[in-house]
């Protein structure tokens, strides 16, 4: 069993910037299953506009995982 899932992050800064994420799996009740943070364009910037990235790698499988929340932690501009 996997779970497989797609997150749009959309920069709107003007320049190209890394962000880190937190990716939470949520049960059926809003409730936190798990939780994980790290950086889906690895030590590049995202350039402004949208960045796709594939959520597959964030989670391990989890039934009671019905919903996902991604949230931006921090932004740095890797040089």
């Amino acid at each position: 069993m996997y779970m497989r899932g797609i997150a749009v992050l959309k920069n709107n800064c003007r320049e190209a910037v890394g962000v880190e994420v937190k990716v939470t799996g949520l049960d059926s009740a809003g409730e936190p299953v798990q939780t994980t943070e790290g950086w889906p364009a690895s030590v590049r910037n995202i350039p402004p506009g949208e960045f796709e990235f594939s959520l597959d790698q964030w989670l391990q499988y989890d039934g009671d995982i019905k919903t996902f929340s991604v949230r931006p932690v921090r932004v740095k501009r890797w040089k």
